[in-house]
């Protein structure tokens, strides 16, 4: 394998090894696994037909598997007939005993884990058992097209390192020892192990929990440090975002830390690991220098004048992250690559993105045989409460559906809650285009909190209002929506944590005024924390700043619907009042209407 680019100064040489090693045994796998997707996506009936018939094999002896009879079952159309289509509360009793310590409820065995949900649809996390070949089987198929596919980006073929976004959870486990944790964060193995020698980020690091913004601080500072950094990997394009305000807001500091070698003392970490990590930097005035003239310059494009090898970035960017991407092409990440590796949710891999068929917005190759039997829902039946579904062989380019899932973790016929459009065939497998969350509403730091939990926690604060002050109508929108480039601001200005703006509407009985005080505007942002279990670990980390809720005059709403009417020409019969706003000119008409 021929090797072009830069090498990363941070290597030593055995780590140079290490990763010339694992980049050749990955093209390997790669190659071969990216020959078996092309193969299955060719006979999409086949490849499914095959998954779902090994899936019920491999459960017919649990109880769960002997409840639906799966040793019967012959084919889809019988296990459409046998099964029902379900939600979480059908497993609820089933979980529940696994977490307990029973074996052979839903999957064989006991699972290697509990995956954690981030609460998008009921507000409230889930857990979710995952089968004991489940990383096993990710790594060894849709992680091979993964780094198949980088290779075609500049400067992937080098021994630079990658600028790793990662925090690490604290890990939780059942009474019965079952470990507890989000499906992204595995349990540690060699894979994990090789991954974060590959980072610039020293791997001691890694294994702390720390307060998000310390953690930032820690990954931004390694990587800068770095000039010949060739990745960013990163989960969601808002946490990209963040990071290049972190930039902007600390570069003095992280210039200053690069020319003495050493990490700034008001940072709070541990000592342990503060001296281990000034173990790993040298003092540079060099670099330092270098950056400090790019960061001088401004936050446009300051991702590639200060990585000038950055090759790509990897993140998700579709649904409610693309105004973060929009504010990211804008400023911070202008001239970088963009690239979505995958989309997936704890549930399920759904689909692959490949590099020749990129599109804006991204599309995704729908994993054919490895990840779920998959059945589509048109969006026009949806509500219903047991709609016919279709098969992947079956869908129509250009129409909408919402998601059903069956997979190997023990969930079948899940209705998961995303929506869909099949927006092309890659040969004869459904390409997907995701649109929307049924029911989720804000997104600031991949919390996903839904319209419900927030919608729930307005309802207890304005149980603790004034008597007879009713809430009329609100929406919300994420702050990144308004945040603005540096030359829009004071230079220098530290930027605020992103948060929810909230506007409401009030009226009141009587001749009472439709008034509430900033302390029982604060009760809103109280319970959304008591209610979420995601937002309250950002909210104590500071990572997300408290609810901003603005109160605008009667009859705001209404003509807010005019203003939506006059300026997409759709009809007064269609508009329903958005609960999240999307575009900025919407903020700006409920910000101007603001009453106090």
């Amino acid at each position: 394998m021929s090797l072009l680019g830069p090498v990363s100064k941070s290597h030593k040489w055995w780590s140079v090894i290490v990763q010339y090693l694992f980049m050749m045994v990955f093209r390997i796998v790669g190659n071969v696994t990216c020959k078996k997707f092309n193969e299955n996506s060719k006979a999409i009936k086949k490849s499914q037909d095959e998954f779902l018939t090994g899936m019920l094999d491999n459960a017919k002896n649990t109880e769960y598997g002997k409840r639906y009879n799966f040793s019967s079952i012959k084919n889809r159309e019988e296990f459409v007939k046998i099964h029902p289509l379900t939600t979480y509360n059908h497993y609820k009793d089933y979980i529940e005993r696994i977490m307990n310590g029973e074996t052979d409820v839903m999957i064989p065995g006991q699972p290697l884990m509990m995956a954690v949900t981030s609460s998008t649809s009921s507000g409230q996390s889930k857990a979710l058992p995952v089968a004991k070949d489940y990383y096993t089987n990710m790594m060894m198929t849709l992680v091979g097209v993964w780094m198949q596919e980088l290779q075609n980006f500049p400067n992937q073929r080098c021994l630079g390192k990658t600028l790793r976004v990662y925090f690490a959870p604290k890990i939780r486990y059942t009474d019965a020892g079952i470990r507890m944790g989000p499906i992204s964060t595995p349990p540690p193995d060699w894979t994990t192990n090789v991954f974060q020698q590959l980072a610039t980020t020293p791997t001691e690091a890694f294994n702390h929990v720390l307060p998000e913004a310390d953690m930032l601080y820690i990954h931004i500072l390694f990587a800068l440090a770095d000039k010949s950094l060739v990745l960013i990997d990163c989960v969601f394009a808002s946490m990209v975002y963040t990071f290049g305000q972190t930039m902007e807001t600390h570069w003095r500091e992280f210039v200053e830390d690069i020319r003495v070698g050493r990490i700034k003392k008001s940072l709070n970490i541990p000592d342990d690991l503060r001296w281990k990590l000034n173990e790993y930097l040298e003092p540079d005035p060099e670099r330092a220098a270098e950056l400090e003239e790019e960061f001088k310059k401004g936050p446009v494009g300051i991702f590639k004048r200060a990585w000038p090898y950055l090759g790509v970035i990897t993140c998700i960017t579709t649904g409610t992250f693309a105004i973060y991407m929009k504010k990211l092409t804008e400023i911070y990440g202008k001239g970088c690559n963009f690239y979505t590796a995958f989309y997936g949710a704890s549930e399920a891999t759904v689909g692959v993105g490949l590099y020749e068929k990129s599109r804006d917005p991204p599309l995704y190759v729908m994993v054919p045989a490895s990840s779920a039997f998959f059945e589509f829902i048109p969006i026009a039946d949806s509500y219903e409460e047991n709609p016919k579904t279709l098969f992947a062989d079956q869908v129509k380019v250009g129409e909408v559906y919402e998601l059903v899932l069956s997979t190997r973790n023990g969930l079948y016929r899940f209705r998961f809650g995303d929506v869909i459009k099949v927006a092309d065939k890659y040969n004869e497998t459904p390409m997907l285009e995701f649109k929307y969350r049924i029911g989720q509403l804000l997104n600031v730091r991949g919390e996903k909190t839904s319209e419900d939990a927030f919608s729930y926690a307005l309802q207890l604060a304005m149980e603790q209002w004034p008597a007879g002050v009713i809430l009329k109508d609100y929406c919300c929108c994420e702050s990144v929506l308004v945040d603005k480039p540096e030359d829009e601001q004071q230079s220098g200005e530290a930027s605020e944590a992103p948060h929810y703006i909230a506007f409401v509407e009030l009226e009141a009985e009587g001749a009472k005024d439709a008034k509430i005080t900033q302390e029982q505007k604060e009760l809103v942002d109280r319970h959304l924390r008591n209610g979420s279990y995601p937002y309250e670990s950002f909210r104590r980390k500071n990572a997300i700043a408290p609810v901003k809720v603005y109160v605008v005059p009667p009859g705001t709403f209404t003509a807010f619907r005019n203003y939506i009417v006059n300026n997409t020409g759709a009809s007064l019969n269609q508009v329903k009042v958005p609960r999240a706003l999307r575009r900025e000119d919407y903020y700006h008409f409920m910000k101007g209407c603001v009453a106090e």
